[in-house]
Formats: C-alpha cells, structure tokens, sequence
C-alpha cells in the first residue's frame, strides 16, 4: 500500500489489528515500511500489509480506511528454470571423469544449449599467440587463421578449445560455443607471451576489418583508442576482453564503459572470486572459471 500524503497509520495498526470484513475476512494485519530509511520522502509511505484471510475483502478494507493512495496485490514471481535441458554430451574425457566440466556447469551450458547450440556463420575471433590447427578437437572448427607465427606458445590453443572445440563428437572435451567457429588472429610475440600494444591493436583491427562479431582478447591491454573501440563495437562487433590475473589494477579501464565491451573476472569451481587472487574492479562486467578449466592443449592432449 501507499499512504496519503500526511496520512498515518493508526497507532493501533502498526502492529496488529483485528477487523472483520462481510463475515469472511479476519485481518490480523501488520504494516512493515517496503524501504526503511530512505532518503527519498515519498518512499517512506510505502508499507508492505500482511494477514490472514480472503485478499479481496482485505484489499475492500484497506481501501475503506480513505488512508491509503494506493491498495495492489503483491504479485507473484518464480525462478524461471530450464524445461529442456540439452543431453549430457558424450565428449570422451568429459564422459569418463578424466578432466572436470566446472566452466560449463557454472554457465549451465546445457540450458543455454536447449536454446541455441550456436551456428557455424557465427564467427569466434580470438586475437592470441599460436594455435595447434591440427589439434583433434579443433580441426574443422577453424574458419580462418592469420598473423605471425612467433613463439610457439600454448595460449592460443588453450583459449581457442575453451571457446569452441568440437563438442559433442565422442573426443576430448566440450567447449560452450559448440557449432561456433573460430576466426583466429595470431599476435606476434616473444617466447614468454609478452608484446606491445600495436601488434594487439593489430590482430584487433584485422579481425573487425574481417567482419568477424565477436573478439576475445586475453592480454592485459587492448592498444585501441576509445575512438578505435567505439567504431569496433558501434559496428557490431563485441569485444570480450581479460580483466587480468592480479588484484588491483586497471586493465582495458579506459575503453571498459564503451557499449559493446565486455571484461571478463574469474571464480572457483564453487562461484568464489576471492581464491582466484583475480580482478575484481568497478570495470569488471561478469566472471567465468577462470582455474582448473578444461580445455585444449598443444601437442593433441587437454
């Protein structure tokens, strides 16, 4: 309910009140403010009424006391829950226990997936170091690959299987962009995985130029201009981008508010951040597993 303006609540109903309404209704009601404290005035006319009985004859009694600007019946909401959800997959190391599927039940992959198990016109583009094309669970699922090939590092592989290796062919693992592909850009970088901002900004801008929807970047900085970043995703094109693995710190801070960008923290297999020592900032949008994940490793294992 809402009070009138300057109405009170009798003294005897800020506690307890017993009516009786046409023989059926019996309210032993109790008026509890909805936001207690507030600053805004208006608020605190706001009451929550509870009681016993028949809700209409109880609504025909409020709305008799003349006290009341307004008399609603609280609606009623429910969690919405999965009716359908998509069968276990049958990818073997998932099947039989060998490495965990926690990133995909965090995500509740197989609710997501009774909607849509993607479509191989969606483009994933991963702007990273090498990726092991010959790799079991990713050969087929590789749309197209470009950029140096500098280091032979194994982080490209790992990104590029936790995004979208083959899943539910009876090998390896599941990954959440199932029938997606991949478009994968190649950072030309040392034997550590470091780099400079042009060579990120680089595999960035080739991926847009490409047409390819969404990029994810996982390295501590962009090298794009707020300008670059908001014709990237003013075009369609979403940007997912690391929040990083320390603390504190201000990782793709200058573009993180632009519509379109998206940073990305990390949890436990039990939804926790704090163990993960990762970011955790007023930039970060959502999190992800970001330990333990299972994914694709160089050299065809996981």
């Amino acid at each position: 309910v809402k009070l009138k303006q300057n109405a009170i609540i009798p003294a005897d109903n800020s506690q307890s009140q017993q009516s009786q309404v046409n023989n059926n209704y019996s309210l032993d009601s109790i008026f509890e403010p909805c936001y207690p404290n507030a600053q805004t005035p208006e608020l605190l006319q706001y009451f929550n009424v509870t009681g016993q009985g028949n809700v209409d004859s109880a609504i025909l009694h409020l709305q008799s006391s003349q006290i009341f600007e307004v008399v609603e019946q609280e609606e009623i909401y429910y969690v919405e829950s999965c009716a359908n959800p998509f069968p276990p997959v049958d990818d073997t190391w998932i099947v039989q226990g060998s490495l965990n599927n926690d990133a995909l039940s965090l995500m509740e992959a197989n609710c997501a997936w009774s909607i849509t198990t993607g479509d191989a016109s969606v483009l994933i583009g991963i702007a990273d170091t090498e990726f092991e094309d010959t790799h079991e669970d990713l050969i087929g699922k590789i749309s197209q690959i470009d950029g140096p090939v500098s280091g032979g590092h194994e982080h490209g592989t790992q990104v590029a299987g936790a995004a979208s290796a083959h899943t539910n062919n009876t090998k390896g693992i599941a990954a959440i962009g199932y029938n997606c592909q991949l478009a994968l850009e190649r950072i030309q970088h040392s034997i550590s995985g470091s780099t400079n901002s042009s060579n990120i900004r680089k595999a960035i801008w080739n991926l847009y130029q490409d047409g390819v929807p969404i990029i994810n970047v996982s390295w501590t900085g962009s090298g794009l201009d707020p300008l670059a970043a908001t014709e990237i995703t003013d075009n369609g094109t979403t940007l997912v981008l690391a929040a990083g693995n320390t603390p504190t710190g201000n990782s793709h801070s200058n573009i993180s508010n632009i519509p379109g960008v998206i940073l990305v923290s990390g949890v436990t297999n039990e939804d926790k951040h704090g163990p993960t020592g990762h970011r955790h900032n007023q930039w970060v949008d959502l999190c992800a597993l970001s330990k333990n994940v299972t994914t694709t490793k160089i050299g065809n294992t996981y």
